[in-house]
């Protein structure tokens, strides 16, 4: 999990950049999150992630909001962040699910 200091950093180097679409900065907090995090088997995480997008694409390929929804699932039960983090970059309805997925 991150450090506050390490996702304030983040948010500010996110903040500063400002050029992402909002599925972009999604999967930005996604890979921040997850990218040093392994599961039991040793396995990335973040490949879950990135399973749980791949199927709402598959079954949902124009719902931009799905996908987004599947790259923010796991960011603040897993990577740290607070639902207040989320809020800075994404819309109520955006983060009132990710609200309700944590």
């Amino acid at each position: 999990m991150r450090s506050r200091k390490e996702i304030k950093t983040f948010i500010q180097e996110l903040c500063d950049s400002n050029k992402n679409t909002t599925l972009d900065n999604a999967k930005a907090f996604a890979i921040f999150a997850h990218d040093s995090l392994v599961d039991k088997d040793n396995n990335k995480v973040i490949g879950h992630v990135f399973r749980v997008v791949d199927t709402l694409k598959s079954k949902y390929p124009n719902d931009e909001f799905l996908q987004i929804c599947g790259y923010l699932h796991d960011v603040i039960e897993d990577g740290g962040f607070l639902l207040s983090d989320i809020k800075m970059f994404f819309p109520e309805y955006i983060w009132s699910i990710i609200d309700c997925l944590t």
